[in-house]
């Protein structure tokens, strides 16, 4: 506004000044609106290019603050990818390490798992005979656990602690009588039924109640008891069966050291 002001004051003294001085005649109206008219569009076409390039400058701000929230965040980026390459580096460093000691650690636990299962083995063979075919089976299965390349690691020591030392452990802490099972007495087949306390002992009992023994640990065979213990182990068998209450009953433990 103040630039349209100036130019439309300048365009009056270019045309009084020259007559007020005598220097020459004044222009027609017209000489002095044509004058007027180009300086008009002269600054109308200079404020036009004002404002586009008002605009234009707006625009390149504009471009210069959104090129800075990008360099900014191309930091950012850089530096986060950094770290996170930095840290996938560590990570493969550890899993390499992890690798190496579980290959060191199955270098040592396999040959210890399969020395569990031989000395499973050799306890079975030793123990009270309850159970002989699942017990064998058993065995089997872990040593073909051991020879299964695919198989992994921890699927081994699960199946060897949980399926062999676990079941094994249990059976010292439960009781258990099987009937019509056949024993070898006094040289003749015989239908007894058999009670198990835990691995504290086997007792037997004719079908007729008229044979009565236990498992001899130490001499690994069944005995005949005396008739003083018949009571007692007709009763363990009874509750073993649930079919009377506890009580305190004396039976044969074989070898006791």
């Amino acid at each position: 506004m103040i630039q349209r002001i100036l130019i439309t004051m300048a365009l009056f003294m270019l045309v009084w000044i020259p007559a007020a001085y005598g220097q020459q005649s004044p222009e027609s109206p017209e000489k002095v609106q044509e004058k007027v008219s180009k300086s008009m569009g002269v600054e109308g076409n200079t404020q036009k290019k004002t404002d586009d390039w008002n605009w234009e400058k707006q625009g390149i701000i504009q471009d210069i603050r959104d090129l800075k929230y990008k360099t900014t965040w191309y930091r950012y980026r850089e530096e986060k990818n950094r770290q996170y390459i930095a840290n996938a580096k560590q990570n493969i460093e550890d899993l390499e390490l992890q690798k190496e000691e579980l290959n060191k650690l199955r270098e040592q636990l396999e040959p210890y798992l399969e020395a569990i299962i031989l000395r499973l083995e050799d306890f079975i063979a030793q123990d009270l005979p309850f159970l002989p075919t699942e017990r064998e089976r058993r065995i089997t299965g872990l040593k073909n656990s051991m020879d299964n390349y695919d198989l992994a690691l921890s699927e081994k020591l699960r199946r060897v602690f949980d399926e062999g030392l676990e079941i094994e452990s249990e059976y010292g802490r439960n009781l258990q009588v099987t009937e019509d099972e056949t024993l070898n007495i006094n040289g003749a087949d015989t239908q007894v039924s058999i009670f198990r306390l835990g691995r504290v002992g086997m007792y037997y009992m004719s079908l007729d109640e008229k044979q009565v023994g236990y498992y001899n640990m130490d001499q690994h065979e069944w005995l005949p008891v005396s008739d003083s213990l018949v009571r007692d182990i007709s009763a363990a068998l009874d509750m073993g069966e649930r079919k009377k209450r506890a009580e305190i009953v004396k039976l044969p433990l074989g070898a006791v050291e």
